[in-house]
C-alpha cells in the first residue's frame, strides 16, 4: 500500500468516525428525550400526582440502551480501527486535511538557574494565601459565607 492510500484510508477512518459519534450522540440524545418524555406522560401519574414508575428507572434505561447498543459497538470498531491506523503510521497523521504538524526542533534543555527558585515562589504564594484568608475571616467574611450556607440549607429542606 502506497504512502497517499495509507493516508487516504487514514482520513476516510477517521471521518467514518467522526460520523459515527455525532450518530450515537444523536441516538443518545433522542432516547434520552424519549424517556423523559414517557415518564412524565399522565398515563405514568396516578390520581394523587404519585409517578407510577420511574423515570429514569434502571429497568427503563436498559431496554433503551439495547436497542441502540449497534451504534455503540459500531463507533468502538471505528475508534479500534483508526487507532490501529494511527498507531501502524504515525507519519501519515500529522499531513491529514486540517491537523497542523508539531515544529521541527529539538526542545530546549531544562537549565534552572536556581534551585530554590520554585520552592521561593511556593512559600511567597503560601504567605500571600494565608494573609488573604486571614484578612477575609478578620473583615467578617467568613460570617457571610455562613450565614448563606445556613439562609441555602434551610430553604433547600423547606424551612427558610
Amino acid at each position: 500500500m502506497n504512502k497517499s492510500t495509507r493516508k487516504n484510508s487514514v482520513y476516510i477512518l477517521s471521518c467514518l468516525l467522526a460520523g459515527a459519534t455525532l450518530l450515537l450522540a444523536c441516538l443518545l440524545i433522542g432516547h434520552c428525550v424519549q424517556i423523559y418524555r414517557t415518564g412524565v406522560t399522565p398515563e405514568n401519574l396516578t390520581e394523587a400526582g404519585v409517578r407510577i414508575m420511574d423515570i429514569y428507572s434502571p429497568a427503563v434505561i436498559a431496554r433503551h440502551a439495547r436497542q441502540i447498543a449497534w451504534a455503540f459497538w459500531l463507533w468502538l470498531a471505528l475508534l479500534a480501527a483508526a487507532a490501529l491506523a494511527c498507531l501502524r503510521h504515525p507519519q501519515d497523521v500529522r499531513t491529514l486535511p486540517g491537523m497542523k504538524s508539531a515544529p521541527k526542533r529539538l526542545p530546549e534543555p531544562f537549565a534552572a538557574k536556581d534551585a530554590r527558585s520554585p520552592r521561593l515562589t511556593r512559600c511567597l504564594l503560601l504567605a500571600a494565601a494565608i494573609t488573604l484568608i486571614a484578612l477575609g475571616v478578620l473583615n467578617g467574611g467568613m460570617r457571610d459565607v455562613l450565614v448563606k450556607a445556613i439562609n441555602i440549607c434551610t430553604e433547600c429542606i423547606g424551612l427558610g
